[in-house]
């Protein structure tokens, strides 16, 4: 079966800096040249660190961002930022887009794909305006959704798509109310790296960060992994972490605003004026991918204090991984992720602050309770949350919507 996947073509596949939807993307490939199950090709934004060999299974077909294209997408956000007096106004690139359409538009009228996976960037549908490419591909798109939609694609959809795949329950009803229900909605939750993000740190690997990040054995440590931005909670996890004015507690700050860009949004310079000269609590900046499992590891507590609502949350099935306790918060589609059982879930009211500080008193207060908890919270990951378990779903979901093409078309 001869599969596309359109990338949001924002980051680069393999995920080399970072991105949930390109990680995920990076799986599907990934197994997919292990299993062979598919005949894919994977359209990616093409980043000159980027080392690939294509296999019998698995193709990467690359667009490259020219000069002429960068300098006009950053005249427009400049002129948006001007008029929308919004400084934070990232990732508009509206001639970059345009490019993508064109090129796609011929490479899918080019080649024959069985089926099209749309992943999560809606300005995709734009590719089939074209009447010819419509007709080619009508009743063979699937859109993988991801984020919570304010719209619905300009396209007759409702013809396009065979079936529209939800990273959650929760996310489903908000698809369910934007696109209807003509279209069948799967829900197949998202796959970590279990065997990664499972690692125990060694004892050299621990000494190294304690060097670099100056830390003590007897530290409580505070880690927090994510995005640097309003709505992950960071703030609120400081002002929190203020209260305690504890010498032996450290907060350890993993992430950066724009993934593995060295760009600093006015937000992140914020954050860094509100931990300036506070020697307890630590910055590290963007962390590869392939390090973060060792920031969890060597975590006390890891708190993910998300403050809108999650589609899922990756993170928090990373978290629990670890087998250190988790506290997040009860959004979205993170009660579909975490146990109550086995991991604290707050309210996200105005009462944060200080629900945050009484949950970190609680798992410091009663360590070996906790660490018990986060074994078993560690087991339900492994079980739910796998790599394994993501592509196989995303495999019998693809062939049931062929098969179901081919009754068709009989």
């Amino acid at each position: 079966m001869k599969v596309a996947i359109l990338s949001p073509e924002s980051l680069p596949i393999p995920a080399i800096n970072g991105g949930a939807v390109e990680s995920l993307i990076d799986t599907i490939g990934e197994y997919n040249s292990k299993e062979g199950k598919l005949d894919l090709d994977i359209f990616s934004v093409y980043d000159k660190k980027l080392k690939i060999t294509n296999d019998n299974s698995t193709k990467y077909i690359y667009f490259k961002k020219n000069p002429i294209i960068k300098f006009f997408d950053e005249l427009i956000m400049i002129f948006v930022r001007i008029i929308l007096g919004n400084r934070e106004v990232v990732g508009l690139d509206y001639i970059w887009k345009l490019f993508v359409i064109e090129r796609l538009k011929r490479q899918l009228i080019k080649t024959d794909y069985d089926l099209i996976v749309i992943e999560n960037a809606i300005y995709l549908f734009n590719v089939f305006q074209s009447k010819e490419i419509f007709k080619k591909y009508e009743g063979k798109v699937i859109f993988h959704v991801h984020n919570l939609l304010n719209k619905s694609p300009k396209v007759d959809y409702r013809k396009l798509c065979c079936s529209i795949i939800s990273i959650s329950d929760f996310l489903h009803k908000n698809i369910h109310e934007h696109m209807g229900s003509s279209i069948p909605i799967s829900t197949i939750y998202n796959g970590v790296d279990v065997k990664t993000f499972t690692q125990r740190i060694s004892l050299d690997e621990k000494n190294k960060i304690y060097e670099k990040l100056n830390l003590l054995n007897n530290d409580f440590k505070i880690v927090y992994v994510g995005r640097i931005a309003p709505e992950k909670g960071v703030k609120e996890l400081i002002k929190c972490f203020k209260t305690f004015n504890d010498p032996n507690m450290k907060l350890i700050i993993v992430g950066s605003c724009y993934f593995g860009s060295d760009t600093a949004s006015i937000f992140e310079k914020e954050i860094q004026k509100e931990i300036e000269n506070n020697k307890n609590i630590i910055q590290t900046g963007f962390v590869n991918k392939n390090e973060i499992w060792k920031y969890y590891s060597l975590a006390d507590v890891i708190v993910l204090p998300s403050l809108w609502d999650e589609p899922l949350g990756l993170t928090m099935i990373e978290a629990q991984l670890s087998g250190n306790p988790l506290i997040t918060t009860r959004s979205g589609g993170i009660v579909e992720t975490v146990d109550k059982q086995y991991s604290i879930l707050v309210s996200k009211d105005e009462n944060i602050v200080t629900n945050l500080n009484s949950a970190i008193e609680l798992i410091k207060n009663n360590k070996e309770e906790w660490r018990k908890k986060a074994l078993h919270a560690k087991d339900r990951a492994i079980m739910c949350f796998s790599q394994e378990r993501f592509y196989d779903s995303i495999c019998n979901e693809l062939l049931m919507r062929r098969e179901e093409n081919n009754e068709k078309e009989k």
